[in-house]
């Protein structure tokens, strides 16, 4: 049976940057509840939450210790209620990442708008997100979405370059409002391929809303 706990017990944790890091993973299998996630300049990573299972992680160094891999696993409700789960997590804003995060019924805001995102894949359920995307990131980064019926924002700097490939009758969305070309399935910057920093979006969503924000 699921272990139970009452979601006022919330226990903080770091991972130290080594200095042979230069890249970073993160995994994080979250299931339904509040997320927040946002940068540090100190730690490789800090997190804050009262689900126990994710406060034992697994951490580990690949590739001649050059890349940080954190994968984080939660498996158990909160006195069998998952809405009472929160997580907030700062990850290191001085090296690149890639960031898959499965998220199911979940809200909150993902600001990764200081760190150099190189992959996103974010998998969500009924969800109501607000992430930031910054310009930080150099060179393309992929965004990979795979959603139900969920609500997400994007909040997008204006001078990067955007490419969105939409898989959806039922969604809807304002990618006909930011000034984006249609060019055979998808949408995309008429500068696209001179910008010094790219998001190529491949979205998948059953229903709900999709929006974007350059700023």
């Amino acid at each position: 049976s699921p272990k139970e706990y009452q979601s006022g017990d919330f226990k903080t944790s770091s991972v130290a940057k080594e200095s042979s890091v230069q890249k970073g993973t993160l995994s994080l299998n979250y299931g339904a509840g509040e997320i927040e996630l946002a940068s540090t300049g100190e730690e490789l990573m800090k997190m804050r939450t009262n689900v126990p299972d994710l406060t034992t992680y697994d951490y580990s160094l690949r590739d001649d210790e050059t890349e940080a891999v954190i994968e984080l696993n939660r498996k158990s409700e909160i006195g069998g209620n998952f809405d009472n789960a929160s997580c907030y997590l700062d990850l290191n804003k001085d090296i690149p990442w890639d960031i898959d995060l499965n998220l199911g019924a979940s809200k909150g805001e993902i600001d990764l708008s200081d760190l150099d995102v190189k992959k996103l894949v974010l998998s969500v359920g009924a969800a109501h997100l607000d992430v930031a995307l910054g310009s930080n990131a150099t060179g393309k980064s992929e965004v990979e979405i795979e959603s139900g019926a969920s609500n997400l924002n994007f909040a997008i700097p204006k001078e990067a370059g955007l490419k969105i490939q939409l898989e959806s009758a039922l969604v809807t969305h304002n990618i006909d409002d930011i000034g984006l070309q249609k060019q055979d399935d998808y949408y995309i910057s008429s500068d696209y391929e001179n910008k010094s920093v790219q998001y190529n979006f491949d979205v998948e969503m059953g229903l709900g809303n999709l929006n974007f924000r350059m700023e």
